[in-house]
């Protein structure tokens, strides 16, 4: 009886667990963030009360929020993106032997330089976490690696007119904001696993506002 009772107890432990992974974006002034990172004893659940603080009193922004649910040791992931086809490769405007090609007017739809080759970048939201959960239940191992691309414009590579009007080559620019760590977490508190700085718009010497990333892992009780 006693081998079949401990047997049952083993069995229970081993069952899947599973674990909530959230994220959380918040920019603040970067004064906010080198006064709060000087004070001594500020652990991450402290840090994250500060700035939501901040918050409230309209000085801080919640940028992004990212949520998923995993069994422990398993990998999850999440993409919120939308899909960016660009041109890298273009072939010039056709010449003949003995000079320009005669005036042909091109359909609307085709345009007089040709691309040969084409990229695909990625816009939104993507990460990518795997929890384990610790032996005795309340920590949290956890590999997780967020990434936040946005299009910030289209520069223009060079100018070029044609017969047929304006046709100059534009290049997207993207801004990227990634992080790849593994952190101990306490269950159900945060902590503070990073700062981004966003570049800014002109040169400055130093960046106004800082952008803190946020993660808390939870424990989930299974159902009965």
């Amino acid at each position: 009886m006693l081998f079949l009772l401990t047997c049952t107890f083993c069995a229970a432990n081993q069952s899947p667990q599973h674990v909530r992974v959230s994220f959380q974006y918040i920019e603040v002034d970067h004064p906010f963030l080198t006064e709060m990172l000087a004070a001594r004893g500020k652990g991450g659940a402290a840090m994250h009360t500060m700035t939501l603080a901040q918050v409230k009193d309209g000085k801080a922004k919640i940028l992004e929020t990212c949520m998923v649910v995993s069994r422990s040791g398993q990998k999850a992931t999440v993409e919120s993106i939308r899909e960016l086809l660009y041109p890298t490769e273009y072939e010039p405007t056709c010449q003949g032997l003995f000079g320009p090609v005669p005036e042909i007017q091109p359909p609307p739809t085709l345009r007089p330089n040709e691309f040969t080759a084409f990229e695909t970048r990625n816009t939104g939201v993507t990460f990518e976490v795997e929890p384990t959960i610790g032996e005795n239940g309340h920590f949290i191992d956890l590999r997780f690696a967020p990434e936040i691309i946005s299009l910030l414009r289209f520069d223009t590579w060079m100018e070029h007119k044609d017969r047929w009007g304006e046709d100059s080559y534009r290049m997207p620019v993207f801004e990227t904001w990634r992080v790849n760590t593994s952190v101990t977490l306490l269950d159900g508190q945060f902590e503070m696993v990073s700062v981004i700085t966003p570049q800014p718009n002109k040169p400055a010497p130093a960046a106004p506002r800082k952008i803190l990333v946020f993660v808390r892992a939870d424990v989930i009780p299974l159902p009965r």
